[in-house]
């Protein structure tokens, strides 16, 4: 259906069909969605090829009608008044029929509102309302009808019914009302949990008021709409505006202690909070609110967290957004030569350490077990998102519209090559490219588990890790801090997620000014070069590590070998057969002879590691203690670990056995079976080194901290591991 629109782009509409076929449509399509919905569905977005928003004000773009516009066209420098003629239904868009001044009737379809679950469509546009829509995009929709899209918010202008805009033809008599009146009424709504009707009425009130106290009363209860539809700067200006004519009732001091907190500004929050409850002292909110101000204080400047005991039972919600703060104080974001910009230690680390807890700027946590699924289709760059990544285009866009300051570090991340329109402002509001949202989310977004343990636990049962973040996970978030760590497929930190909070931990020993990088996309099994650069080739670079080096300088030939050594040593391994492991280790020593004399030995070898733990588990399960150390070390200097290990030798006649020694002189690859091999290593040398056994206890604590994010639940996942 895109490609026939695009035929047809430019032409003029002769065929428009009359106004009652137009509404009649748009009801029965009402009607139709107020139906009881499948319990299992999927709801696609197609994004269209990107378009500006418009930079000029109103009053600089020349009226036109719909008849003039031309299909598949942006109407640059032209503004039309249309005006609703049905109620609103919503599966995607929030659509409604629409007519002009002429009389023409089309489909108007509105993108990036709050969801249904927040604002019902008829919230947010109502039968009679009048509006402007500045360089409207006019297209043929995928039914073949014609309409109106809309994907930038600031594109839109609500005419309120006394605006003088409004051509007179289409004005109707406004009811008088008193601003307590309308104050009332929005009480009534918030009861109702209708936020934006809230909005609308307490917005009325502030209209109506006559004194400096009845616009304050209106613009407090205002802010508390705001703060629950998240538009956070709102409800603090909402609080605060009236200072300066009135005296602040409680209610707005406490609302302007909320609105600080939810903008993450904890100093400015307790230094109101100690002033409220000098005021208020017996004020218990303020008092629990202080609590919580001084743990997220204590969170962001000392990176102290209760992970099991907090955030891990925030993460159980059904949004898995936790009550956190950011922790940064150990990175800074800086020029990286040849890589634009990137993130640094600004202190020598140890492997292990918390070098970022950042909270999420944008998070959607989508259960693609509920057989609910959300799909956004990009029509330009031919790819499709699904679950959480489809869904926090419309939440970043409401972010820029309604917390422009907030937002403004998200408009800083990489956006590729689009260039962003210079202007910021129109018409008394923010202007809005959801295209640059969409490309900004495309280069940044980074899929999540819910939590790491849990991917950890499905690990650690099923023996192999789950692949590829995006391709697994349906939750997806914005973090930006964290959005500026460049790319290598061997990095220095790994990443770990709780919730809506990223924890990045350090896996290896840095200098202070290190630059940190991770892999966009995990290294799997018998990759080769070019599998590699074609799984990142989205990015837009080329990459260039040690490790793409030695996949370039591997032979096809020899990565086909290795492929069938490993279904050869998969296919003996666990048979009982008394030589099956002999055959095993001829198998495993010809998977060695496969990396050539030059591989580093810092470089990861997957092959190998798989190889090594599979055998390692099948000495244990055999008894053999010894060759089971023998495995797990192997596997670990195949993921880059340099170790020196001196284990009691099982001669006991031996004259004057060295000490036993246990030490990771270099960490390698934070994999998710590290912890796992150390776990297992601690264990049998409680059998056959103790001395050892403490040290590798410590060692395994540290990998677990790399791979989940946390230590504090390391026993609830090794309950052996004491």
């Amino acid at each position: 259906m895109h490609d026939t629109a695009q035929l047809r782009k430019g032409q003029l509409v002769h065929d428009h069909p009359p106004p009652y076929m137009i509404t009649a449509k748009s009801v029965a399509m009402k009607m139709s969605l107020n139906m009881s919905l499948p319990s299992k569905n999927t709801f696609i977005t197609q994004l269209p090829s990107p378009y500006y928003p418009s930079d000029h004000s109103v009053d600089e773009l020349q009226p036109i009608c719909i008849r003039q516009m031309r299909l598949e066209q942006h109407h640059r420098g032209a503004k039309v008044i249309i005006r609703v003629l049905t109620p609103p239904s919503r599966i995607n868009a929030v659509t409604v029929a629409v007519e002009d001044l002429e009389g023409t009737a089309v489909t108007l379809q509105l993108y990036h509102h709050p969801p249904q679950v927040v604002v019902s469509p008829d919230e947010i546009i109502q039968m009679g309302r009048v509006l402007l829509l500045k360089e409207p995009f006019f297209k043929c929709a995928t039914d073949g009808s014609y309409s109106l899209r809309v994907d930038h918010l600031s594109d839109v202008i609500w005419l309120e019914p006394s605006d003088a805009r409004i051509p007179d033809v289409w004005k109707k008599s406004v009811p008088e009302m008193s601003s307590e009146e309308a104050r009332m009424q929005g009480n009534d709504a918030v009861k109702r949990q209708r936020w934006a009707e809230a909005m609308d009425l307490y917005s009325d009130a502030i209209r109506y008021a006559v004194s400096p106290r009845e616009a304050q009363l209106a613009f407090v209860n205002r802010s508390l709409v705001n703060l629950k539809l998240g538009r956070f700067e709102q409800a603090l200006l909402d609080a605060t505006c009236t200072k300066e004519d009135v005296l602040p009732t409680e209610k707005a001091l406490f609302r302007e202690i909320r609105a600080l907190y939810e903008l993450q500004s904890f100093e400015r929050c307790r230094e109101r909070l100690q002033q409220f409850i000098e005021t208020y002292p017996d004020n218990s909110d303020a008092h629990r609110e202080m609590k919580r101000v001084e743990v997220r204080l204590q969170e962001s400047h000392d990176g102290l967290y209760s992970f099991a005991g907090h955030m891990y039972k925030e993460a159980r919600r059904k949004s898995a957004v936790t009550d956190s703060a950011s922790f940064s104080k150990n990175v800074e974001v800086r020029g990286a030569p040849g890589r634009g910009r990137g993130l640094f230690t600004v202190q020598a680390v140890r492997a292990g350490d918390l070098l970022l807890c950042e909270k999420a700027f944008i998070y959607k946590y989508c259960d693609m077990d509920s057989g609910h699924c959300s799909i956004l289709m990009d029509l330009h760059e031919k790819r499709a998102f699904a679950g959480g990544q489809a869904e926090i285009l419309t939440q970043a866009i409401q972010n820029l519209y309604h917390n422009p300051e907030m937002s403004r570090p998200f408009l800083q991340l990489h956006h590729g090559n689009y260039r962003p329109v210079a202007q910021e402002r129109a018409d008394g509001n923010p202007i809005v490219d959801s295209f640059l949202a969409a490309k900004i989310i495309s280069l940044n977004v980074f899929g999540a588990p819910r939590t790491s343990r849990k991917k950890l636990s499905h690990v650690l049962k099923n023996g192999k890790d789950e692949g590829d973040e995006k391709s697994v996970f349906g939750t997806a978030g914005i973090w930006i801090k964290a959005s500026y760590v460049n790319h290598s497929c061997v990095g220095n930190c790994r990443r770990s997620f709780i919730g809506d909070m990223l924890i990045l931990r350090a896996t290896a020993d840095m200098e202070s000014g290190t630059e940190l990088v991770f892999p966009y996309r995990h290294p799997t099994e018998l990759e080769s070069y070019d599998d590699v650069q074609r799984g990142l080739r989205h990015w837009g670079f080329v990459c260039d590590c040690a490790l793409c080096r030695a996949r370039r300088a591997t032979p096809a030939a020899q990565l086909n070998k290795r492929q069938q050594l490993m279904e050869a040593l998969k296919n003996i391994i666990h048979k009982p057969e008394t030589n099956a492991l002999a055959r095993g280790v001829k198998l495993l020593n010809d998977l060695k002879r496969t990396y050539p004399a030059q591989y580093s030995p810092e470089q990861p070898r997957l092959e190998l590691r798989s190889a090594c733990f599979s055998m390692a588990m099948e000495y244990f399960h055999r008894g053999d203690l010894r060759k089971t150390v023998e495995m797990l070390l192997q596997g670990l200097g195949a993921l880059g670990y340099k170790l020196t290990s001196v284990w009691p030798s099982a001669d006991r006649a031996a004259a004057r056995p060295p000490a036993a020694q246990f030490e990771i002189e270099r960490w390698g690859v934070a994999d998710d079976m590290v912890p796992w091999a150390l776990v297992n290593l601690h264990g049998i040398s409680k059998s056959i080194a103790p001395s050892l056994s403490q040290r590798i206890l410590e060692y395994a604590y540290t990998a677990y901290s790399m791979v989940v994010g946390e230590d504090e639940t390391f026993l609830q996942t090794f309950p052996t591991g004491e």
